[in-house]
């Protein structure tokens, strides 16, 4: 009986030490992943798309001829892209195609039956999300509603469960553009 209880024990040992010492593969980072294909995750192959390249020229949106310059909004840095689980097609697509300093196209949604300060991100024309509720509000409050508003891809991130992450720059016309235009933002000089 004794031999039996042990040689259980020592059965559930090995099965037990066998699946601690798995370790899972480790997460994928957009600059060291830039020139694989299109990432195949979440047990569903991702939309055909071409592979990601390294050294070409940002892709820019439209110019804007009230805009000499683009810059940082003043009271906030770089954004994570929220609600990206509900767009997890377009995310991923956004991820395998955008390169750093592609600029996101920033609109306005006060349309938006979840929040009215709501402001959607656009990836290489896709929908991926929305600013955060708090910093939408605040640019609601401090950025003039007539101003144009853009952004700048920084990063991407797919983790190992289908989490997927994209990180953008917020981006405002300068202060010769602000003045020219009426465009009056405190704090920002």
């Amino acid at each position: 009986m004794t031999f039996l209880l042990l040689l259980i024990l020592g059965i559930l040992a090995v099965v037990g030490y066998s699946q601690i010492s798995k370790k899972p593969p480790p997460n994928r980072n957009i600059e060291q992943d830039r020139d694989r294909g299109p990432v195949q995750d979440l047990h569903r192959k991702a939309s055909a798309a071409p592979t990601r390249l390294a050294s070409r020229s940002p892709v820019l949106l439209p110019a804007d001829p009230r805009v000499t310059k683009w810059v940082g909004w003043n009271f906030c840095g770089h954004l994570d892209v929220v609600g990206v689980q509900f767009r997890k097609d377009d995310a991923i697509f956004a991820y395998n195609n955008a390169a750093k300093d592609d600029e996101v196209e920033l609109r306005r949604d006060p349309n938006n039956i979840y929040d009215e300060n709501a402001i959607s991100v656009w990836v290489c024309s896709r929908h991926v999300g929305f600013i955060d509720k708090e910093t939408a509000k605040a640019a609601v409050e401090i950025l003039p509603k007539d101003m144009p508003i853009r952004g700048r891809f920084v990063s991407g991130w797919i983790g190992d469960a289908g989490y997927v992450r994209l990180t953008f720059l917020p981006l405002m016309p300068d202060i010769k553009s602000r003045r020219a235009n009426n465009w009056d933002v405190p704090g920002r000089t």
